[in-house]
């Protein structure tokens, strides 16, 4: 009788000492760029980690700054994880700064398209040219590989959770696949290929599906573009019988309004997903994006 006691002691010890492990299991701390980063690192950590956004959705990620308190929270990160190719300009400072903390750059392996040449006000050269267009979600494709490179790198800092972060990746996958794919049959056979937008943000979406992206701006919505670029602009939209322009929701339509004004022609959003909607995610914006493209290049 005192052997089974006491073996009943020891199991119940045991239980309490898992229950105690599990309960201190200290969740990853990952810090995420922006809005997009943000939404492929939570589809693949589900409740394994928490994930701070870095440059919230009232913020323009482009023109960013690092704040002293961010930089202290960064100390006590496990990863931090950011798109690449110069959209995240602050992140050299923070490589500079903060030791021992996974740097996740989600370009990795992601074929970059050139930047968009385009003239800025108050330039005293004729064009411009950005050497990269960090735009690379925009393409499905390249956000299947973003979603990759999180998992892939998460899984050499948690390994425990491997299966975890394999099973939500392979779900997102089938689900990034089948948007794609919509993508493609949709606008496989559209009246016209050119669209005109806000700013070079939808270059890769454009390049995987044969369209013709117009850009009023370059790469970042705060570039303010010339009379010229305007003038040119509003030749190629009558020209080409385009009846949209479409902008970033989170910029100002100042631009597109007045030049939509004066060739007669509406003004529609095309999200460029720098900015997240409240309660939307990648699929669901870029669902809204295939519906407005499609109907646009119909017309």
């Amino acid at each position: 009788m005192k052997k089974i006691i006491t073996a009943m002691l020891v199991m119940a010890l045991l239980l309490i000492g898992c229950n105690k492990s599990t309960v201190n299991q200290k969740k990853l701390q990952i810090y995420a760029s922006f809005d997009v980063i943000a939404d492929f690192t939570k589809k693949i950590v589900g409740d394994k980690a928490d994930v701070h956004t870095i440059i919230e959705s009232g913020e323009e990620p482009h023109d960013y700054e690092i704040s002293t308190k961010q930089m202290a929270n960064f100390t006590k990160a496990d990863a931090i994880i950011y798109n690449g190719l110069g959209m995240e300009p602050w992140i050299e400072k923070v490589k500079e700064n903060i030791k021992n903390v996974s740097m996740i750059d989600t370009s990795y392996g992601v074929e970059v398209l050139k930047g968009h040449e385009h003239e800025h006000e108050g330039e005293n050269h004729e064009e411009h040219a950005h050497e990269m267009n960090p735009h690379i979600w925009m393409s499905i494709k390249n956000a299947m590989k973003q979603l990759t490179n999180i998992k892939d790198q998460l899984i050499k800092i948690d390994a425990n959770n491997k299966d975890y972060y394999e099973n939500n990746y392979k779900t997102y996958l089938e689900k990034f696949n089948t948007l794609e794919q919509q993508f493609a049959t949709q606008l496989k056979s559209t009246k016209t290929k050119t669209f005109v937008v806000s700013h070079a943000a939808y270059t890769y979406l454009a390049s995987d599906y044969g369209l013709e992206e117009h850009a009023i701006s370059g790469i970042s919505p705060t570039d303010e573009p010339q009379l010229a670029t305007l003038t040119k602009m509003s030749k190629l939209i009558k020209e080409e019988a385009v009846k949209t322009i479409f902008f970033d929701q989170s910029i100002s339509s100042n631009v597109s309004a007045v030049l939509a004004k004066e060739v007669g022609v509406k003004t529609k959003v095309l999200y460029s997903l720098e900015k997240y909607e409240k309660n939307e995610d990648y699929i669901s914006m870029m669902q809204k994006n295939l519906e407005r493209l499609v109907k646009a290049l119909n017309e």
